[in-house]
């Protein structure tokens, strides 16, 4: 079957639009140009703005939207994808006005913390007043039911602004930091919700003990298990936990993670053996070993920039033939790499983003979870 063509109607705005196509192009496993889809873009920046609109006080942008939907149809589009939130308010009439899909963004962010977080109740939406103003993403949600938390208050001016960078470019020093900002707004304000909504441990998927942020190798042999199993007792079984393999040698590694699993803790993540840089077949052994020490279910740990190693395509491959090997944590400093293992591997892997600069991206980018370095 030939592939389908992608309509976007888009110029709302036009970074926006090129946001979408650079998405796009990045996430198709393509080895030549002829790999990539066809796409038809309208970049229509002269049609009205739809947050006015949408709050009672501006023109209406629908009969511009529908004349662009049909541009689109009109030129050989199969699908339409409209890479803006407040134009899905006037999503009826778009979709009623063309004889083809139109693509609906929230019907798809439910769709995807579904697939993401089956049992997942509460979505948190960083929008602007207008978005969240029209019910799109409360309604969309709502059906599956998913309770949606939006920005406090306090952050309507800055995510206001977000859009006069995004509309003059000027946003390399502003933007990040204004996104940033309200992000961390917004972490608040959700983990405050949760709080008073959810039961104990509801939203707590799983314990990391000593990770490799310092306690871990600063402990003496005996610490380490006597933090392991005072864990175990203080959990109950109530979540998962994971404890981090971090030695200077294969063998103290493999005492580790059989005393662990003896202790009672669920999976391991183990990391390269520490101080010495080993070549890849060294990496592999050590992993390898580990890996067969035990059966507990196994996290790679893949952090190039603090252990001086990478975990490569190749030793990813030869390491997925043991069968408890489950999992990877990436900290790559490069999100690419996410794209790159699931090109190479499917879902052999369960990926979990580990550099929290590229938490977002590593998930959006198919990453199953994030173990937070923080």
């Amino acid at each position: 079957m030939a592939d389908k063509v992608i309509g976007v109607l888009g110029g709302m705005g036009p970074w926006a639009t090129l946001d979408l196509f650079e998405k796009i192009l990045r996430l198709t496993p393509a080895q030549v140009d002829q790999d990539h889809f066809r796409l038809v873009i309208d970049n229509n920046p002269k049609i009205p703005d739809r947050s006015p609109a949408i709050l009672g006080d501006g023109e209406d942008p629908t009969p511009a939207l529908v004349a662009t939907a049909k541009n689109l149809q009109q030129a050989g589009a199969d699908f339409l994808v409209i890479p803006c939130n407040t134009a899905h308010f006037f999503y009826e009439r778009i979709a009623a006005a063309v004889s083809i899909p139109v693509l609906h963004i929230m019907d798809e962010v439910a769709t995807a913390a579904r697939e993401a977080v089956p049992d997942v109740r509460v979505l948190g939406v960083l929008a602007t007043e207008a978005t969240m103003a029209s019910g799109l993403y409360q309604r969309a949600c709502g059906r599956g039911g998913i309770e949606v938390v939006g920005p406090d208050p306090q952050l309507r001016e800055p995510l206001a602004s977000l859009r006069d960078y995004r509309t003059s470019g000027d946003f390399a020093t502003n933007y990040d930091a204004t996104i940033n900002g309200c992000a961390q707004c917004h972490n608040d304000r959700a983990a405050s919700y949760l709080a008073t909504k959810s039961p104990p441990h509801s939203s707590l998927q799983y314990n990391m003990l000593l990770g490799t942020v310092g306690e871990n190798n600063s402990l003496t042999a005996q610490e380490k298990r006597a933090v392991l199993t005072a864990a175990v007792g203080a959990v109950g079984g109530k979540v998962p936990l994971i404890a981090g393999v971090s030695e200077l040698t294969t063998s103290s590694a493999v005492a580790y993670a059989r005393d662990a699993e003896r202790i009672g803790v669920n999976g391991l993540m183990v990391l390269p053996a520490m101080v010495y840089v080993p070549t890849r077949a060294e990496l592999e052994y050590h992993l390898r070993t580990v890996a067969q020490a035990t059966s507990l279910p196994i996290m790679l740990y893949n952090n190039p920039p603090a252990y001086r190693v990478n975990i490569e395509m190749e030793s990813l491959k030869q390491l997925a033939e043991q069968a408890n090997v489950v999992a990877l944590k990436e900290s790559a400093p490069d999100p690419r790499r996410f794209t790159d293992v699931l090109n190479a591997l499917g879902d052999r892997y369960v990926l979990f983003a580990g550099l929290d600069d590229f938490a977002f991206e590593g998930l959006m980018l198919g990453a199953r979870g994030w173990v937070s370095g923080l």
